[in-house]
């Protein structure tokens, strides 16, 4: 390695010395257990000291060498590697401890889950030794569990959240599994994959628990989340633990309503929001069904919106893909909401598809380019020209580059494609009918779509 001390402006090579760097790493992996079978624990590492003896490396020969080269930035690396076997011993009362403080998340959460499977196995036995030392993991691994919300929202995507609560469901550990939720999710991270395992956790809670922990939620995350709170709410609508769904879940149906102006000034403004808050085909669909069973008049408010409100909401985009959902739910004719938003959807088919399809009568092409400088507003005389089929531009580099960019950028009917005789060379431009075969293929799905929604 190449260490340097700046004296000047210009370092000479007094300024540079070649140091050493040592560095090393232990890990213990591909465990047995004394009966020869493989627990389900990954690699953990260790301190050379936990050894016996603990200059054990020293005594040995490597098992495999490598040697790398210097390169520009990096000096030569000698690498040495030891494999053996090894007993691996700890105290029987802290084994659990000494696994969730070595390893992560990624080692104790699959451990966990086997625990909890070889209980299940047992038949649930309370006294079975398999449940005891889930509880202990589990409490180890609560008390682990990353504080960062950052850190959370990954671990939220991925699933580690879900499957813990999944096994602190099974556990039946209620308590532990609301307090991890209050502390992780309403307080930090929250995504879809939540969801399954606190359907479950909602159904082992008695109903003024459930109400109390889902005001909470939906309160803090209604707009942040709202993806994720209008996936949970469609799903409460088909369990069947609450006494009177509509009186339960009214309120949290009418949190996601308000919620709505809210997620689309963010994303008019441009605010820096997370995926979550984009109204989406999915988001669509989860608060129209999971909002209209629960409160029919809140319902038709979110479709009224998504079709008239203020907000840009694509048409092709995403009403279009919701509606298409929505035609297939059963049930969908006894709702009016959801008859009415495709309904208007249906309606934007049929006036798209009874305009007329005709190709170009002449040269002429659409001109709305996304630049209007001086030389592309060039290109747009030549796009409305109906008598010119063709155009030159002959310039240097930069200038073809930037004409090209407006070309790709604007959906321009124009092929190109450069000239290298002479000096400066020449983008030749041609003009084609790629928006007359765009709307021909656009019509066909249009008449696929509509039928679709007339079943």
């Amino acid at each position: 390695m190449v260490s340097a001390r700046r004296s000047g402006d210009e370092p000479d090579e007094d300024d540079f010395e070649i140091i050493e760097v040592y560095d090393s790493f232990q890990k213990v992996g591909e465990w047995r257990k004394p009966d020869g079978s493989q627990p389900n624990l990954r690699e953990l590492g260790f301190e050379e000291e936990e050894l016996c003896p603990p200059d054990l490396f020293s005594s040995m020969d490597p098992t495999d060498l490598s040697f790398s080269e210097a390169t520009g930035n990096e000096g030569a690396s000698f690498e040495r590697s030891y494999h053996f076997a090894a007993l691996v011993l700890w105290p029987k009362g802290r084994a659990l401890a000494i696994v969730a403080h070595s390893a992560g998340l990624s080692t104790t959460l699959p451990l966990l889950d086997d625990l909890v499977r070889q209980w299940q196995q047992a038949e649930g036995d309370a006294s079975s030794a398999a449940r005891s030392d889930a509880l202990e993991l589990a409490r180890h691994i609560e008390q682990q569990w990353p504080k960062s919300e950052w850190e959370n929202s990954g671990l939220s995507r991925q699933g580690d959240t879900a499957n813990f609560l999944t096994s602190l469901s099974c556990l039946g550990t209620v308590e532990t599994a609301v307090e991890f939720i209050e502390r992780v999710i309403i307080a930090g991270a929250y995504t879809k994959a939540d969801n399954e395992a606190l359907v479950r956790v909602l159904e082992q809670m008695s109903e003024a628990g459930r109400s109390e922990l889902l005001d909470r939620l939906f309160r803090k995350k209604a707009v942040t989340c709202i993806d994720a709170c209008a996936d949970l709410l469609r799903k409460l609508t088909h369990v069947d633990y609450f006494q009177d769904k509509s009186a339960t879940l009214g309120d949290f149906s009418s949190m996601l309503t308000v919620a709505l102006p809210d997620v689309a000034r963010a994303e008019k403004k441009g605010y820096r929001r997370p995926s979550a808050c984009v109204v989406s085909p999915q988001l669509v669909v989860d608060l129209v069904a999971g909002i209209d069973p629960i409160d029919p008049y809140s319902a038709s408010i979110v479709v009224e919106w998504l079709l008239t409100g203020p907000q840009d909401i694509d048409m092709d985009d995403v009403l279009l893909p919701a509606a298409l959902d929505l035609n297939k739910l059963d049930g969908n004719q006894e709702s009016a909401s959801i008859l009415h938003l495709i309904g208007t959807v249906r309606e934007n088919l049929r006036q798209r598809i009874a305009e007329a399809l005709e190709s170009p009568a002449d040269w002429s092409r659409p001109a709305k380019l996304t630049c209007h400088c001086s030389q592309c507003n060039d290109l747009s005389y030549f796009l409305a020209n109906s008598m010119q089929s063709e155009w030159r531009y002959r310039a240097v580099q930069a200038k073809r580059s930037h004409m090209e960019a407006t070309i790709r950028s604007s959906s321009c009917d124009i092929d190109y494609h450069t000239s290298k005789k002479g000096s400066p060379h020449t983008l030749v431009c041609r003009k084609n009918q790629n928006s007359y075969y765009s709307k021909g293929e656009q019509r066909k799905r249009d008449e696929r779509d509509f039928a679709m929604l007339v079943q």
